[in-house]
């Protein structure tokens, strides 16, 4: 298991505590908070340090889109889920079951992107050394002087 799936794995404890503490908005906002943090994080360094959108666009399989776009949904389901919690915190009781709904598709798509992760990256590791030779600068011209 690599660095990034061991963080993967203290996000997905951090949702299913997340979820466990939900009666309790308090903890749960906590939990919550520190997974999308944590989430953020990783997928800022996944692009710093592996320029995962360029390997996305260049000879990407499909399950290699498939994460990508399970990646990118589970973002954006965390910037839904925070701001319709807000609306609960501020007494709108008429946003909990879209909170609701929205956070069983949120659990799944995390799910997802947990699973494809593991599943490709004996995938990017095999395209790290093709992007590397093609990313190298040329060698130097030999004069036969």
């Amino acid at each position: 298991m690599t660095v990034l799936h061991a963080i993967s794995t203290l996000v997905l404890a951090l949702i299913g505590a997340g979820v466990a503490t939900r009666r309790h908005p308090s903890i749960h906002i906590r939990f919550m908070g520190a997974a999308f943090a944590i989430d953020l994080a990783l997928a800022l360094w996944i692009e710093l340090s592996r320029h995962a959108v360029e390997r996305v666009a260049g000879p990407a399989g499909p399950l290699v889109w498939f994460h990508a776009g399970v990646s990118t949904l589970v973002l954006a389901l965390y910037v839904a889920q925070l701001r319709l919690g807000r609306r609960l915190l501020a007494g709108q009781s008429a946003s909990r079951r879209v909170h609701i709904a929205i956070g069983l598709t949120f659990c799944l798509c995390r799910g997802l992107n947990y699973v494809t992760a593991f599943a490709i990256t004996p995938q990017a590791a095999l395209l790290a050394p093709q992007t590397a030779l093609l990313n190298a600068p040329a060698p130097p011209a030999i004069d036969k002087e």
